[in-house]
C-alpha cells in the first residue's frame, strides 16, 4: 500500500448517526451491528474493482453491513486493505486502523468483536465444507445458506453470517491449490492467511480427505505410479496444479528426474482417455480399469524444461514414441502445441 494510501486510511472519518449522506460518489456506506451508527468512507483515489465486503470480512473487522460495492479499488490497494483492521472507535469515529492482522485469520465476531476462529471452529467449518461436497460428488440437493446457519446456531453461534462465507471460501483456496474440487459457489478467496492455511490442511488431514505424502515429488518410479493412482482419485481438472518450473535431476545407477505425481495425475485424469496427440481413444486398460495412455513433456525435461501441465500431453504408445523417435518429430510437436489450447512453448 502507497504511503498516500496509507495517509488517507489514518484520517479519522466522523461518523453520522443514522443519518444517509446526501451524496454518495466514490464513497462506501458502511453501518455498525450495534449502536446502528454509520459512516462514509472516500474511496475517490482507488482504481479497479473489488466488494468491500470481502475485504470487512477479511480484515476482521467491526462492520457488518455494506449498502454498495467498491467502485475504485486496485490488486495492491484490496490485499494492503486487508491486511489492516477497520474499527469504530470508542470517540464515535471511524477509522482504518493500521495495525497488521493475518489476512483471512482475525474475522468478524457477532457484536463487533474480532478474535482469532478457535480449532472447535475451524473443525466445524471443513467438516460442513467436506458434507457439502459430498453432497454435490453424489448429486443430492442441499442448500449452502441452510447449512449456513445450522452452523451459526450450533459451533458458529458467535460468528456472522459473513465470517462463515469468507471461511468456507479459504477452505476453496486451500483444496483448489492442491488441484482438487471445491464447493461449487463458494470462490475461492484471495487472501488467505498462513495460519488459517495451515489449521485446514491439518483438518483435511486428520479427517482424511488429504494425505500430504502423495503429493511429495520423487524420483522413484514405482512410487510415482502409486501416488499418481491414487491422485487421479481427488484432482479437479478446473484446478490446474502448479507444478514445477525445474526439475531436479538424480543420478545413480541411471540419471533420472523428481516428477511431481500431481501434474501427471491431472494430465492424466484430463484427457479423459484419448491421446492427445492422434485424438484417439486409449488403445487398451490397464489392471485397475484406467484408459493406458503416458505423459510426454514437450520440452523434454532433460533440456530444461518445466514439470507442468503446460508442457505436458497424454498420448497413446504409438504417438509418445513418434515424439521421440519420428523423423517428421518437429512437425508432429507442433501440430501438438496448435492442438491443445493449455501448452506454453518453453
Amino acid at each position: 500500500m502507497t504511503n498516500r494510501h496509507a495517509r488517507d486510511f489514518e484520517d479519522t472519518l466522523d461518523v453520522l448517526a443514522g443519518k444517509r449522506p446526501a451524496t454518495l460518489y466514490g464513497r462506501t456506506w458502511l453501518r455498525h451491528q450495534e449502536d446502528k451508527q454509520a459512516g462514509v468512507i472516500d474511496l475517490a483515489v482507488l482504481k479497479g474493482e473489488s466488494s468491500v465486503e470481502e475485504i470487512a470480512v477479511a480484515a476482521g473487522t467491526s462492520i457488518v453491513r455494506v449498502k454498495r460495492h467498491l467502485s475504485h479499488l486496485t490488486d495492491d490497494t484490496h490485499q494492503g486493505m486487508a491486511s489492516h483492521r477497520l474499527r469504530i472507535k470508542d470517540d464515535g469515529k471511524v477509522r482504518f486502523d493500521l495495525e497488521a492482522v493475518s489476512k483471512g485469520d482475525d474475522v468478524e465476531k457477532k457484536g463487533g468483536v474480532s478474535e482469532k476462529w478457535t480449532d472447535d471452529e475451524f473443525e466445524a467449518a471443513v467438516k460442513a465444507y467436506l458434507w457439502m461436497l459430498e453432497q454435490e460428488r453424489d448429486g443430492k440437493p442441499y442448500k449452502k445458506s441452510d447449512v449456513n446457519v445450522t452452523l451459526r446456531e450450533g459451533p458458529l453461534a458467535s460468528r456472522t453470517k459473513a465470517s462463515v462465507e469468507y471461511r468456507m471460501q479459504n477452505i476453496s483456496a486451500v483444496l483448489v491449490e492442491l488441484s482438487m474440487p471445491h464447493v461449487t459457489g463458494y470462490v475461492p478467496a484471495k487472501n488467505v492467511g498462513p495460519d488459517g492455511k495451515k489449521k485446514i490442511m491439518e483438518l483435511l488431514t486428520r479427517l482424511n480427505y488429504h494425505d500430504p505424502a502423495d503429493y511429495i515429488p520423487t524420483e522413484d518410479p514405482d512410487v510415482l505410479e502409486e501416488r499418481v493412482q491414487k491422485l487421479r482419485k481427488k484432482v479437479d481438472v478446473f484446478a490446474p496444479p502448479k507444478g514445477q518450473k525445474t526439475a531436479k535431476q538424480t543420478t545413480g545407477t541411471s540419471t533420472g528426474f523428481v516428477r511431481d505425481p500431481v501434474v501427471k495425475a491431472w494430465v492424466l485424469e484430463n484427457a479423459k482417455g484419448v491421446c492427445e496427440a492422434c485424438g484417439n481413444p486409449a488403445p487398451f486398460s490397464t489392471l485397475v480399469g484406467e484408459p493406458f495412455l503416458e505423459v510426454h513433456h514437450l520440452k523434454q525435461l532433460s533440456e530444461k524444461g518445466s514439470d507442468t501441465h503446460t508442457n505436458a500431453v497424454a498420448v497413446c504408445p504409438n504417438c509418445h514414441r513418434r515424439c521421440h523417435h519420428s523423423s517428421d518429430r518437429m512437425s508432429f510437436l507442433q501440430s501438438i502445441y496448435l492442438s491443445v489450447p493449455r501448452l506454453v512453448r518453453e
